[in-house]
């Protein structure tokens, strides 16, 4: 358990042991902010970073259900550029990067995901 009395799993900690070394490899130079890992988090000095959740449902994925992510947000100039949400239980994957540029890969699939106005309100 965290302090804050959330469940944390060995799986938590390996999926931030491999995310993080694999970003590091890639951005050596950007520092990684990770809910697992108490590196940089005090850091408000950053304007470029790596924002990570290694299991965003902690709680679903210690209890074999679907509903948990992994999630890694690249940020620069203290906004964000990049982001990915992967669903590993449901093998799907979600990513952006610039604007306008929003995707799901599924099945194999790429679709470009539209931005949409949605007003739901009637008159």
């Amino acid at each position: 358990m965290k302090s804050d009395n959330t469940p944390v799993s060995n799986g938590d900690l390996e999926v931030n042991k491999f995310i993080t070394k694999k970003i590091s490899e890639i951005t050596p130079d950007i520092p990684i902010i990770s809910e697992e890992t108490s590196d940089n988090k005090d850091n408000t000095e950053l304007k470029n970073f790596w924002l990570v959740d290694p299991i965003d449902g902690t709680y679903d994925y210690i209890n074999n259900l679907e509903e948990f992510t992994i999630n890694a947000g690249l940020i620069i100039n203290n906004k964000p550029a990049a982001g990915l949400i992967y669903a590993p239980a449901k093998k799907r994957m979600f990513y952006s990067y610039g604007e306008g540029n929003a995707f799901e890969l599924s099945n194999g699939n790429t679709i470009k995901l539209n931005e949409k106005a949605n007003d739901s309100k009637t008159n």
